[in-house]
């Protein structure tokens, strides 16, 4: 997988810096790749870096590992991974350790409605 031409910006985050900070720690993820991902929905636009370099400091010593997917497979990794707002590696971890794929806004809205109309069917009085 290409990756995009390096382009840098410089921004000030007046104030927001430890907020960014945060939540890369939290995600695992570099504060640079959460604000592209934050940019990137804000524009409306997919990012193609979700697994970019990470400079940031790591809390766990890490490997790289290297395995040989279908490409079909790839491609659903790394949207699936996107979706996620992770890199492939974060979101491979937090499979591995058990937690449910993510599941898609629009499939997840389903859900909800589903759910919803099973619900209000429970709640519905019976005629006894």
């Amino acid at each position: 997988m290409s990756s995009p031409s390096r382009e840098f910006f410089t921004l000030d985050l007046r104030g927001l810096r430890a907020g960014l900070k945060s939540r890369a720690a939290s995600l695992g993820l570099t504060e640079s790749l959460v604000a592209r991902s934050i940019l990137a929905a804000a524009l409306g636009v997919e990012r193609s870096d979700s697994s970019g370099p990470s400079a940031g400091p790591r809390t766990t010593p890490q490997i790289k590992l290297s395995v040989r997917l279908p490409k079909t497979a790839a491609s659903r990794l790394d949207r699936h991974a996107r979706a996620a707002g992770l890199s492939r590696g974060v979101y491979l971890t937090r499979l591995i350790d058990g937690a449910p794929p993510v599941v898609a806004s629009s499939d997840r809205a389903a859900m909800l409605n589903a759910l919803n109309a099973s619900s209000n069917e429970l709640a519905l009085p019976t005629d006894r």
